[in-house]
């Protein structure tokens, strides 16, 4: 039945991490990452999402590549 959860499409199929079932509508937004992903998460709760995807092996190999010219510029 539509409407009847307070679950977001991106929750339903397990996509967003720490996400949980409130009373409150996520947010959701996307916003490359530096090496060549993209991150989608909770924009008031991206902590779990962000570092979901720095797990990832692209992100990890890409770490690897880059970490020593990487100055933490955002």
């Amino acid at each position: 039945m539509a409407g009847m959860s307070n679950w977001s499409e991106p929750e339903q199929a397990g996509r967003i991490a720490g996400a949980t079932l409130t009373d409150k509508p996520l947010r959701i937004r996307t916003v490359p990452c530096a090496c060549g992903g993209e991150i989608t998460a909770d924009n008031a709760n991206p902590g779990d999402e962000v570092r979901r995807h720095n797990r990832t092996m692209e992100h990890r190999i890409w770490w690897m590549r880059h970490e020593a010219d990487w100055q933490g510029d955002e």
